[in-house]
């Protein structure tokens, strides 16, 4: 009977190693790239910096990689060019479009 038990011991040692093995070579997926423009000069933009700063895309599976402008308009081209993924373009354009309606 002790011979089995250490057959079993030994057995359950072995799958254990095995099952540590499988579950400790599964790999930690690599962050998603983005790139993220913001108007560097504008307080609108504080959002999507203090994000990047404090680490919130990264904890969201994104390697993000800030691209200052100097103005919105040439995020809103960047985002339709496909040059940057999102961009903060700040509240003035809605401000113009609610003024004239």
């Amino acid at each position: 009977m002790g011979r089995s038990r250490r057959a079993f011991g030994s057995a359950a040692a072995w799958a254990a190693f095995g099952i540590a093995t499988c579950l400790g070579s599964a790999s930690i997926p690599a962050a998603e790239p983005i790139r993220v423009g913001f108007v560097s000069t504008s307080l609108a933009s504080i959002p999507p910096v203090v994000a990047d700063a404090k680490g919130y895309f990264r904890e969201q599976g994104f390697d993000a990689t800030m691209v200052p402008f100097e103005s919105a308009q040439p995020i809103v081209v960047a985002i339709a060019s496909g040059d940057i993924d999102f961009g903060s373009a700040g509240l003035t354009d809605a401000f113009f479009v609610l003024a004239n309606q």
